[in-house]
C-alpha cells in the first residue's frame, strides 16, 4: 500500500489584501498544525494508517473505509494467571488510599476488584467488591480512627474464545491502614480528664477555684472578702490541721484520717493525761493507721492585699496512701492576683497517682495567658510558645504526626500520598517526577503513562502514552 505524498503547502502571498492575507494564514497553520509541521506534536491529526501502522487496526474494504479493531485472543501460552503486587493501604483522617502495580495483562485486561472487611478475614469482605477501577489506585472514605484490610484481583474481559470473564487471585497477605483519631474529639476528651486529676481545681479560674487561707480562726470568707468556695483549703496555723471546704460550701471538712479519729473518739482510757493513755493503745493506733489511710501536707501561702486587691503564691505538698492501693503525691504552685472580680492564675500541678494498686501514672499541667521555654543560650528568640491557644514552634522534627489543616509556606517533602489535590490553591511551584500519575495501562509501556505539568516547554497538562 503506497503512502499518499502530501505536498508542501506554499505560502501566502504578500501582496494579497490584508484581511484574505490573514485568513489563509490561520487556514495554513491549522493545517500544518493537523499535519505535524508546526505546534506540539500532540496535536497532529491521526489518521487511518496511522492507526493501521501502529497495529491498533487493520484495514477493511476499501469502499467503506471500516477500520476493524485487532483483539488479541488468549492462546494457550498465555495464561490468565496475573495476580496484584505490591498492594499497599495508607490511612489519612477519613481516607485511605489503596495502591497496587500496574497489571501487565495488556488488552485482556477488564478492571480491577477491590474488596474490604473490618478484619483480616477475605471471608468477611462480603459478596462484592466495593470498588470497581482501571487504574492502579483507589481512595476509600471511612470514619476517623478506623482500620480496614483490603484484598485485589483482576478480571479478564470475555474473549471469543472463553466466551465468559475470568477473575483471577486475590492479593495476599491483606494490605490494611488506620485513619487517624478526631484531633479536636482527643483533645476534648484529654482535657476532660486532665482537669479532673487532682490539684488541677487549685489552678482553675472557674468559680469553683480553689484558693489557700492560712489563719488560725475558721474562716468565713477568703483573703480579700471573696465568697468562700468549694474545694477551698483552710490551714489552721494553731495546730497544722487542713481542712477543705465540701462540695456543698456549708462546711469545712478536717483532713484527717476518720479511722483514727473514731477509734480516738470512742476509745476509754484511765490517768490524767492523753498522752499517758494513748502509750498503752500505741499499738492499735499505729495498726490502724498503716492498715487505713496515711496522710501527709504541707501548705505554705503568700498573700498581699490592699482595699479587696489581693496577690498570692501557694504551695501545697500532699501524699496519701491507703490499704486498698489507692496512692497519690502530688505539688502544687499557684500565683495568682484577683482585683475588681478579675482574676489570673498561673501555675503547675506535678502528679502521681495510682488506683487500687494498678494504673499507675504521671502527670504535670501547666496553667497560664502564655508559656514559654527560652533557649539558655540565646535569650532572644523564645523556640516554643503557646499564646491564646495556639502553639508556635521555631523548628519541629515530627517522626509520624496528624494535621487536619496546614498552611505551609515552604515544604520539602520526599514522599507523599495525596487523596485530593485542589489545583485552584496551588499558586506556584514544580511537580517533578518521571510519572506523576500513573492511571492504568493497555500493554507494558505501563511507566510512560502519566500526567506531567511543564511550565518550561508550555506543556500546562499532557497525557501521554507511548506505548
Amino acid at each position: 500500500m503506497a503512502e499518499t505524498k502530501i505536498p508542501a503547502i506554499y505560502r501566502v502571498p504578500s501582496s494579497l489584501d490584508p484581511e484574505l492575507k490573514r485568513y489563509l494564514e490561520s487556514v495554513q497553520e491549522a493545517v500544518e498544525v493537523r499535519l505535524g509541521r508546526r505546534g506540539d506534536e500532540l496535536d497532529q491529526a491521526v489518521t487511518y494508517r496511522d492507526l493501521i501502522d501502529s497495529n491498533l487496526a487493520q484495514k477493511a474494504s476499501r469502499l467503506n473505509r471500516v477500520i476493524e479493531p485487532i483483539i488479541e485472543e488468549p492462546t494457550p501460552s498465555m495464561p490468565f494467571n496475573t495476580i496484584p503486587q505490591n498492594v499497599k493501604a495508607s490511612g489519612a483522617f477519613t481516607k485511605i488510599l489503596v495502591t497496587w502495580d500496574d497489571h501487565q495483562m495488556g488488552s485482556l485486561f477488564a478492571r480491577a476488584e477491590i474488596w474490604r472487611s473490618g478484619i483480616n478475614d477475605l471471608n468477611t469482605a462480603g459478596d462484592s467488591p466495593v470498588a470497581s477501577v482501571y487504574g492502579s489506585v483507589w481512595t476509600d472514605t471511612v470514619d476517623y480512627n478506623t482500620t480496614m484490610y483490603y484484598w485485589v484481583r483482576f478480571v479478564q474481559r470475555a474473549t471469543s474464545v472463553s466466551g465468559n470473564e475470568t477473575y483471577g487471585a486475590f492479593s495476599d497477605p491483606a494490605a490494611s491502614a488506620t485513619t487517624a483519631a478526631n484531633i479536636g474529639t482527643v483533645m476534648t476528651e484529654l482535657s476532660e480528664t486532665l482537669a479532673g486529676l487532682p490539684g488541677y481545681n487549685l489552678l482553675s479560674t472557674t468559680a469553683s477555684a480553689a484558693t489557700v487561707i492560712k489563719q488560725s480562726s475558721e474562716p468565713s470568707t477568703r483573703v480579700g472578702g471573696g465568697a468562700l468556695q468549694a474545694n477551698d483549703i483552710w490551714l489552721d496555723t494553731d495546730n497544722g490541721q487542713i481542712y477543705t471546704r465540701n462540695a456543698s460550701n456549708n462546711a469545712w471538712v478536717a483532713g484527717r484520717d476518720s479511722s483514727l479519729v473514731t477509734l480516738y473518739g470512742s476509745t476509754s482510757y484511765t490517768g490524767s493525761t492523753i498522752t499517758g493513755a494513748m502509750a498503752t493503745a500505741q499499738s492499735d493506733i499505729v495498726t490502724v493507721t498503716n492498715a487505713q489511710n496515711s496522710t501527709a501536707s504541707t501548705v505554705t501561702s503568700l498573700n498581699s492585699t490592699v482595699n479587696g486587691h489581693t496577690s498570692s503564691i501557694s504551695t501545697l505538698n500532699t501524699t496519701t496512701a491507703s490499704h486498698t492501693g489507692d496512692l497519690n503525691a502530688m505539688y502544687v504552685l499557684q500565683v495568682s492576683t484577683e482585683s475588681n472580680s478579675s482574676k489570673s492564675v498561673a501555675g503547675m500541678v506535678i502528679g502521681s497517682n495510682a488506683s487500687d494498686g494498678s494504673g499507675a501514672q504521671s502527670y504535670v499541667q501547666f496553667q497560664a495567658d502564655k508559656f514559654v521555654v527560652w533557649n539558655g543560650n540565646d535569650g532572644n528568640t523564645a523556640p516554643f510558645i503557646v499564646s491564646s491557644n495556639t502553639v508556635y514552634m521555631a523548628n519541629a522534627m515530627i517522626q509520624n504526626g496528624a494535621i487536619t489543616n496546614a498552611k505551609i509556606a515552604d515544604a520539602t517533602i520526599e514522599t507523599a500520598k495525596i487523596v485530593t489535590l485542589n489545583a485552584d490553591k496551588i499558586r506556584s511551584g514544580t511537580i517533578e517526577g518521571s510519572t506523576v500519575l500513573k492511571i492504568g495501562s493497555s500493554g507494558s509501556g505501563a511507566t510512560d503513562q502519566r500526567i506531567e505539568i511543564t511550565a518550561a516547554s508550555n506543556r500546562i497538562l499532557v497525557v501521554d502514552d507511548s506505548s
